[in-house]
């Protein structure tokens, strides 16, 4: 293994937590390939079967994604879907970190989980294949609602 910044297209993300320590870990892991956001949007994905349901992530949930393109600095990157909401300036992991915490606390996680233990909110971030989101080869990293477990 290299100590450098990587390089690789392929990276896949998975964490389910509690804590803004957390939060800012899994974020400081997807911005390593990225120096900035450029653009956010919020997602939906399509209802279907997932694997969510063992995360912990609530049926139908909304996510809040960041992405690369909006970068004024690329004529490829300059015009956005209606869809997506430009920042006013790059976006680094500690904005990011501020904002996502912020975004979660409006958002509606469900029904608490029944199982022998307790709950609390928590967040899942993720990315998806080619460290992609929602087949968005521009948008690299989702956060969004998801119960934290605990057992007894």
């Amino acid at each position: 293994m290299e100590h450098g910044a990587p390089c690789m297209d392929n990276n896949r993300l998975v964490v389910v937590s509690e804590t803004r320590t957390d939060l800012e870990l899994a974020l400081k892991l997807a911005f390593r390939h990225v120096s900035a956001a450029w653009s956010w949007w919020e997602w939906t994905p399509p209802q279907e079967p997932t694997c969510g349901a063992f995360l912990g992530v609530p049926d139908r949930a909304k996510f809040l994604v960041f992405s690369i393109a909006g970068n004024s600095k690329f004529d490829s990157f300059s015009t956005l879907p209606a869809s997506r909401n430009r920042f006013p300036m790059a976006i680094d992991v500690n904005l990011a970190v501020e904002f996502a915490e912020k975004w979660l606390e409006q958002q509606d996680f469900g029904e608490e989980p029944d199982h022998d233990g307790s709950n609390g909110k928590g967040f899942v971030v993720f990315n998806q294949p080619w460290g992609h989101v929602a087949g968005d080869q521009y948008s690299f990293v989702a956060i969004g609602p998801a119960w934290a477990m605990r057992g007894k």
